[in-house]
């Protein structure tokens, strides 16, 4: 048989027409489907059998189209009809929900691929195809296309409903009517949700509300619930508030709806508790319910003798006495990068305010040009000459710091002097001779600090000196401050005294911390304790702070710091366990082990985290154990990244800025809401406190939108020269705030500082305390320490949370007019970069954020007092940006000009009482230092 095929294209059996022609010798077929076809050349016999075999086929493949739509039926609408019950469930779909949906529509994605095919196929006609089966093949193939879209989109229309079917409920559910925002946030149950909650916007109203909502709509059981505070009563607030609220919708003046009040009356009839927790308390709850009840908590002072107690116990290996020793001596004192720093009398007023932060009883005369160490009696002028002098001390080497050079002297300039920064005597056969030690500030390419008045002079001379020296003597040597960055110094430092035959001599510790002592230095126990702290709470292993080393300012201290505190860390979790005690560092340590261990060990399903921007590493943790030993567990956390003001406590922003990557456990299970209402600050206040902290470019954007749509004249920066002026100043604005004060009640005033009352921004404890006395029948003086009196004055840190009809700030001005200035200079030793949070690209991201807090604590007016000489860089930012009429200067509208030479200066008045005369000066009178006439 011969066959000729005319197009061999495939067409499918059931869409095939097909006609036999039978001719004189050969029959042929013809197909008619999606096109034309012919074979020639078949046999009559052959011919017959294909049409039979086609015709049975056709038959076979109805029959599978039949049974394959059949299974489609039994398979596909009954998903569908699952899915539409979830779809429109009266709740909120997770992220687990929806992903549990999702995935059960695309394992049967080749089965709706087919259905599709098959519900299109014309003889599909033939049978009967539901309603049914058409609307789910439909829907699911869209789900299953968009679904994650879609059941996103289905969540945002079913808040919206939600909200008006229980508008009535969060109209009572606190003492004010929640906001469609804060109602919004109580409705929205994903996963992990992130209220982020501008300052004075009502957060823990919410938290209220949607404990509330998720009681009375059976979302959670009341014993699922757990709510975490930061401190005791914040937690205390929170259960006492959501107790009280559920009671008074039950009472018969409450207009809501029946229904609801019936499930709100039957939760209150049970008794209804919610569990609301600190850290560390839940911390001990985990630890006591797994070790007993046995555990006596350690007080502040004796873990103070405990921390001394490992100290003493590392102490008696020579190594870690050793690594003691420098740490308390060589390496007492951080060395600043240089480019801080814009000028000499910057650096030194740094230095001196260093010594003045960890001196004991100093007096400014003691400290007027520079720092005292144990090697000699003069101060020297550099942190890099104080750790060399104090290393030679320790190493029982005796020099002169700045001594004559005459010989020297002569060689560099005849008539001229030159004091080397070290010199040592060395006794041989024909008497003592000196061997000289210059220390010269310059890095690894020879240049010296840009901040100094003649770097390349300096340089220069430099050179000349090495010159001279070598000329002169072998022995005499010199030390870079390119060695001492790369921790090369003290090797070669040794290196070159042995060479020249100066013998080193190891002092006894005894004698080395009385000679601390002597110069009103003791051992700095805090800054280890911090360490500690941050080591035992937040788990860090050794291996992890070794890899953190390379990343630190000062890698060869932090290498130091970390062969100290490493120890005396792992000693203290011994002395705890021999002393049968716990402290709080060792709630948060040994309750992250349990859990880790026991995921079940806690009945939550239901977290709530408030101040959730201050969380630290340890905590953080401690959320992520518990959400995850629960599929269906739920986390709300609330917070406000601009407020986050703890990091040098060991918060961590990036558990906020990074929540979903933190604590997702699939894709899109986080949801972000936020609270842009205030009711506190009028729109003047909030819209400076945003310009300023947005400043920041990490600081997560927010509008903000305040109830009180005040915004002119409603920060006044205010100036002094003389130091008794800020008391005098501060009585008149206040006298001036209380007759404006709307009558009927007494205003609350805060007079907010960066540091306690010992360094109140030119006030002193007594004049707070007068200031206490003048104001208490006229103003309302808050309460902010349990133990304490009400005060006038608070630092801005315990202001957090707080609020007052008016707010004063003090101490805005410059380290030049007094180290405790604001922003603050008084930074943490860089050595406890190695155990926190990495710092922000913004160097003052933290005091910034302080700022915004103090500012936001106002409802109607801030004033913010600065010296007139020296303004604080903050001020001058205000009165830059804000020209506007919101901020005025000394009362006015008349701001300070801008300078006319540098982009950042402004023009403060000055008075020459030779030419009886006042001017205008830059107020960066060292980087520009331009006067002009008025």
């Amino acid at each position: 048989m011969r066959v000729r095929a005319e197009n061999d294209a495939r067409a499918s059996v059931l869409d095939v027409s097909l006609r036999a022609q039978r001719g004189w010798i050969w029959s042929s077929l013809h197909f008619e489907g999606t096109e034309i076809r012919r074979l020639r050349g078949l046999s009559h016999q052959d011919a017959a059998r294909f049409v039979t075999a086609i015709s049975h086929a056709k038959a076979v493949a109805l029959k599978r189209l039949e049974a394959d739509l059949g299974v489609d039926e039994k398979t596909l609408v009954p998903l569908w009809q699952d899915v539409v019950r979830e779809h429109s469930a009266d709740r909120y779909l997770t992220a687990r929900e929806r992903a549990t949906l999702l995935d059960r529509i695309a394992a049967e994605k080749e089965r709706l691929d087919g259905a599709f095919a098959r519900s299109r196929n014309p003889h599909a006609k033939r049978f009967t195809i539901s309603e049914e089966l058409k609307q789910a093949i439909l829907y699911l193939r869209t789900l299953n296309h968009d679904g994650d879209r879609l059941l996103r989109q289905r969540n945002d229309e079913f808040v919206e409903r939600e909200l008006e079917r229980w508008r009535g409920f969060f109209a009572y559910c606190e003492e004010r009517a929640l906001t469609d925002e804060q109602a919004r946030a109580a409705i929205t149950f994903e996963e992990n949700t992130l209220l982020i909650a501008a300052a004075g916007s009502g957060k823990t109203s919410t938290v209220v509300g949607k404990v509330a909502y998720a009681l009375v709509k059976g979302i959670v059981r009341p014993e699922e619930i757990l709510c975490l505070a930061f401190n005791g009563k914040a937690a205390a607030e929170i259960a006492v508030r959501t107790n009280a609220r559920l009671r008074a919708m039950i009472a018969d003046v409450c207009p809501i709806d029946p229904a609801i009040k019936n499930r709100v009356r039957v939760l209150v009839d049970s008794g209804v508790r919610i569990e609301s927790r600190t850290f560390h308390s839940l911390g001990r709850k985990i630890v006591e319910q797994v070790e007993g009840r046995g555990l006596r908590l350690s007080e502040s002072a004796e873990n103070a003798v405990r921390l001394k107690r490992a100290v003493e116990r590392c102490k008696k290996e020579p190594k870690f006495a050793a690594d003691w020793l420098l740490l308390q001596s060589v390496a007492r004192f951080p060395n600043p990068p240089v480019s801080r720093f814009h000028s000499e009398v910057e650096y030194l007023e740094y230095l001196r305010g260093m010594w003045r932060q960890r001196k004991l009883g100093y007096k400014d005369k003691e400290f007027a040009d520079g720092i005292l160490t144990m090697g000699c009696t003069k101060p020297v002028r550099s942190f890099e000459e104080v750790a060399i002098s104090n290393w030679l001390f320790v190493n029982g080497i005796d020099f002169e710091y700045e001594a004559a050079y005459a010989e020297g002297a002569e060689k560099l300039c005849p008539g001229a002097t030159w004091t080397p920064d070290f010199t040592y005597g060395v006794q041989g056969t024909a008497g003592v001779s000196l061997i000289v030690h210059e220390h010269f500030a310059l890095d690894e390419n020879g240049e010296a600090p840009k901040f100094f008045k003649n770097p390349k002079g300096y340089a220069k001379e430099a050179d000349r000196k090495k010159r001279i020296l070598s000329g002169l003597d072998a022995r005499h040597f010199w030390t870079t401050s390119a060695e001492f960055r790369d921790g090369t110094l003290f090797d070669k430092l040794r290196v070159r005294l042995l060479a020249a035959g100066i013998v080193l001599r190891p002092r006894s510790s005894e004698e080395v911390l009385a000679k601390l002592k002597d110069i009103g230095v003791l051992e700095d126990f805090d800054l280890v304790a911090r360490a500690v702290s941050q080591i035992r709470q937040n788990g860090w292993d050794h291996q992890t702070l070794v890899e953190r080393l390379a990343e630190q300012s000062e890698p060869a201290r932090a290498r130091l710091f970390l062969q100290v505190v490493w120890p005396v860390a792992m000693a203290v979790n011994e002395l705890l366990k021999a002393d049968k005690c716990i402290d709080y560092d060792e709630m948060i340590r040994r309750a992250l082990g349990y859990l880790h261990d026991r995921p079940d060990l806690l009945p939550y399903r239901f977290i709530l985290a408030d101040e959730f921007q201050d969380t630290a590493p340890g905590r953080g943790d401690m959320i992520r154990k518990m959400l995850h030993a629960r599929e269906d567990s739920l986390f709300f956390a609330v917070g406000d990244d601009w407020q986050a003001i703890n990091r040098f406590a060991g918060s961590d922003l990036r558990f906020f800025r990074e929540f979903g990557s933190m604590f997702n456990r699939r894709a899109a299970a986080d949801k972000q809401c936020a609270l842009t209402q205030t009711f506190r600050s009028n729109q003047g206040i909030a819209d400076v406190g945003r310009t300023f902290v947005l400043r920041n470019g990490s600081q997560m954007p927010k509008t903000v939108e305040a109830y009180d749509r005040t915004r002119e004249a409603v920060i006044d920066v205010r100036t002094y020269k003389a130091e008794r002026e800020p008391e005098a100043l501060i009585n008149e604005i206040l006298t001036s705030w209380v007759s404006q004060h709307p009558p009927g009640r007494k205003p609350s005033v805060f007079i907010l500082g960066r540091y306690g009352k010992y360094h109140a921004g030119g006030l002193t404890a007594q004049q707070l305390a007068e200031l206490d006395e003048k104001w208490a029948d006229r103003i309302e003086l808050l309460k902010t320490k349990d133990k304490e009196p009400p005060s006038l004055y608070t630092t801005m840190h315990t202001s957090k949370g707080l609020q007052a009809d008016y707010v004063l700030i003090v101490g805005m001005y410059r380290a030049e007019h007094d180290f405790f200035c604001f922003p603050s200079e008084r930074e943490d030793d860089p050595l406890l970069q190695l155990v926190l949070p990495p710092k922000e690209a913004l160097s003052d991201a933290d005091e910034r954020r302080l700022f915004y807090v103090a500012l936001t604590r106002a409802k109607h007016r801030v004033a913010l007092l600065t010296q007139q000489q020296y303004p604080s860089p903050y001020v001058l930012e205000l009165l830059h940006t804000h020209r506007d009429g919101t901020v005025l200067f000394n009362g006015t509208q008349e701001l300070p000009p801008q300078c006319p030479q540098c982009d950042h200066g402004l023009g403060f008045k000055q008075y020459n009482p030779a030419k009886k005369k006042w001017f205008y000066a830059c107020t960066d009178r060292w980087g520009c230092g331009t006067t002009w006439s008025l």
